[in-house]
């Protein structure tokens, strides 16, 4: 029981520290701080851990009987979950388009936007469509896809293939219907 109160007050740590970086500290992909501070925090749970006594100064004898290094495993695979947790919290909201698009709506204030200020807020200088023209190159220089540069073809990398075979495969497991 200790490991999972430690967890709980390490994640808190963890995540003040990354809402606090976030804003002190502007990086490319948000992937990176994150996981730079969970690199820091991970030595942080362990010497927690072992600076505070079994019973954490406030459980019952009978929960601090676990055997230690059980409960120290149990704890740290908690904390790093939740990690993951607070990521895919962030990432949902912070960069799901669907989010995008509700945000933007709200801000049309009570008489809301039509579908055709929708688009255009989603268009580029150049007039290309912001959701296309930042997704595919984005997947371009990650290594899913390559683009032609001649006739704007789009075509899966084997990292692209082994990805959509996965998703696809996922889908079919889960009972999901078309669409991304």
């Amino acid at each position: 029981m200790k490991g999972l109160l430690v967890s709980a007050l390490v994640l808190a740590g963890y995540v003040i520290s990354v809402a606090i970086a976030a804003r002190l500290i502007h990086v490319e992909r948000k992937m990176t701080l994150y996981m730079w501070l969970f690199a820091i925090w991970i030595p942080v749970y362990f010497i927690v851990y072992l600076a505070t006594p079994p019973h954490v100064w406030i459980l019952p004898e009978p929960w601090s009987r676990v055997p230690w290094k059980l409960d120290l495993a149990y704890g740290f695979v908690v904390f790093a979950l939740n990690v993951n947790n607070s990521m895919d919290v962030f990432f949902g909201l912070n960069e799901g388009f669907s989010t995008c698009l509700l945000l933007e709506i709200h801000r049309g204030g009570p008489r809301g936007l039509t579908t055709d200020e929708l688009t255009a807020i989603f268009r580029s200088p150049a007039g290309t469509d912001k959701i296309y023209a930042w997704r595919l190159p984005r997947l371009e220089a990650s290594g899913y896809l390559v683009i032609d540069p001649a006739t704007g073809t789009c075509r899966l990398t084997g990292k692209g293939l082994w990805l959509a075979r996965m998703a696809w495969a996922g889908k079919r497991i889960l009972n999901l219907g078309p669409g991304g």
